[in-house]
């Protein structure tokens, strides 16, 4: 194996470390649900108004994904994350003062948005550098890493709270957050070789030629913005993305209204890790041996998603609604890790940093309709089953897309495609 350069030593190192920065950069987002439960308990506000600090980080964390990924290219990823590893902390530190939920939701929702939103950039990218062979792999042992924090820190925010009460809970864990600085230091693209000086005709000419090499990506970029599969991609994951983050911002609270205690109902979020860390760790694997396509794996996850969905949403004991976690966390661990591999065969290496922003932008959208899900069902109906079954049938809906998707290539005569260099 060579020591740097791509799917070298160096390459494994970096991925290495940028599991260890997306396991600390993504720990405000992964606990909210138990965050959740304690600003109803602290501000005595509307489930609704409670559930927009998340609503937030998913918003920003979509809308300023085309800055951060012009932000790579112009200058590096390790720049974006040591700025990111920064702001995500220092926003759950000041919720510290929060007087209400309108501060949460400007610092705690804004400032870990933006953070989340470089952090997925710049990774995604740099580890599209470092990989080619094993980029799969890769992919998923640095999502696989990165979710085990679920294991911990929902019980440990939980004590925190009993024991320090909500303010004090958000000083503490931002101070944990912080830890991301150290893996930033160490993440950076793979180095250039080293081209001959020349002299300044050559020169000019090659700056001519970098400018139009410039201009060609945007182009192209906007030209694969208009394109089916880049909606298909897009809202793909934007669906993907709206269960996700429904069910941590009311796993609890859903256990809760169907009678299970809190200390049991934690139980849900660990049956979702296990589902989620090991299917994120399988999923490279079955990519890379050629056991199934991406497509495939966007099919299954999917078909997982729906049922799962509709198995907590028509049950209220306990031992099923872990089953109906299990299944939710094996699908999403399943696609987590791969948004990066199905661009890159859509539209390749060379436009990932500008597809990448368009497509997180797009994610984005499930946020205007998640917090109006919540208030309509729950603060109005009051149960979140109405939830559940509208994010299941878009599930269901996206079965039907994938595989008419799969037969449609199956279908279609084998040519040549450029978009897989």
């Amino acid at each position: 194996m060579l020591l740097h350069g791509v799917d070298s030593r160096q390459s494994w190192l970096v991925a290495a470390f940028s599991s260890w920065f997306l396991f600390m950069a993504c720990i405000g987002q992964r606990v909210f649900g138990v965050i959740y439960v304690g600003i109803l308990e602290t501000f005595h506000v509307t489930r609704q108004e409670a559930s927009w600090p998340m609503s937030i980080i998913d918003l920003l964390a979509s809308l300023s994904n085309p800055v951060f990924g012009y932000l790579c290219s112009r200058f590096s990823c390790r720049v974006v994350l040591l700025w990111c590893g920064f702001l995500g902390p220092l926003g759950i530190i000041l919720c510290y003062f929060a007087a209400d939920v309108t501060f949460i939701a400007v610092f705690y929702g804004i400032l870990n948005g933006v953070s989340i939103s470089g952090t997925l950039t710049a990774l995604t990218v740099v580890l599209a550098q470092h990989f080619e062979k094993r980029r799969a792999t890769a992919y998923s042992i640095v999502f696989t890493i990165s979710a085990l924090n679920t294991f911990a820190f929902p019980p440990l925010v939980e004590l925190f709270l009993s024991s320090y009460g909500l303010h004090g809970t958000f000083l503490l864990l931002g101070a944990i957050c912080l830890n991301t600085f150290p893996a930033a230091i160490a993440i950076a693209s793979p180095l250039e070789p080293k081209t001959r000086s020349g002299s300044p005709e050559e020169a000019v000419a090659l700056r001519d030629d970098c400018q139009q090499a410039a201009e060609s990506p945007l182009r192209e970029a906007l030209k694969s913005f208009a394109s089916l599969r880049f909606w298909v991609d897009s809202m793909s994951f934007c669906v993907m993305y709206l269960a996700l983050s429904l069910y941590l911002t009311l796993a609890i609270d859903l256990a809760k209204d169907k009678g299970v205690d809190t200390a049991s109902a934690v139980f849900l979020l660990h049956a979702f890790s296990v589902g989620d860390v090991v299917f994120r760790g399988v999923s490279g694997l079955v990519l890379d041996s050629g056991a199934l396509s991406s497509d495939g794996v966007m099919l299954l996850g999917f078909v997982l998603q729906a049922s799962a969905l509709e198995v907590l949403a028509c049950n209220a004991n306990l031992p099923m609604l872990i089953i109906g976690s299990l299944i939710l966390g094996c699908g999403n661990g399943l696609r987590m890790p791969i948004a990066g591999v199905v661009l890159i065969g859509d539209f390749g290496l060379k436009l990932l940093p500008l597809v990448f922003g368009g497509f997180a932008l797009v994610c984005g959208l499930n946020v205007w309709v998640r917090a109006p899900l919540i208030g309509y069902f729950r603060d109005k109906h009051g149960t979140y089953d109405g939830v559940l079954h509208v994010v299941g049938a878009s599930s269901f809906a996206f079965v039907i897309i994938w595989t008419a998707r799969i037969y449609l290539k199956r279908a279609r005569p084998k040519c040549p495609s450029r978009r897989i260099q």
